[in-house]
């Protein structure tokens, strides 16, 4: 169960608080800080194809993998 942290804009879970700093946008749980890096932009899909839509659903899958938000093969 979460609950917040009192003046401290932090979440309490298990035990660790979380915290996300203002300024760097960096997380930091239980004193260890988390980088989160966002994923490159990628324009809409204007796919006309089955196959320009696979490319461009692939090109999406390799940015998040980039950024870390889904697992590398």
């Amino acid at each position: 169960m979460a609950s917040n942290v009192a003046n401290c804009g932090g979440l309490l879970i298990d035990g660790s608080t979380i915290v996300v700093d203002s300024v760097t946008k960096a997380i930091k749980v239980g004193g260890d800080n988390i980088v989160v890096t966002p994923a490159v932009a990628q324009a809409d899909s204007e796919a006309t194809t089955v196959e320009l839509l696979l490319a461009d659903f692939n090109t999406l899958l390799a940015n998040l993998r980039t950024a870390g938000f889904i697992a590398t093969e």
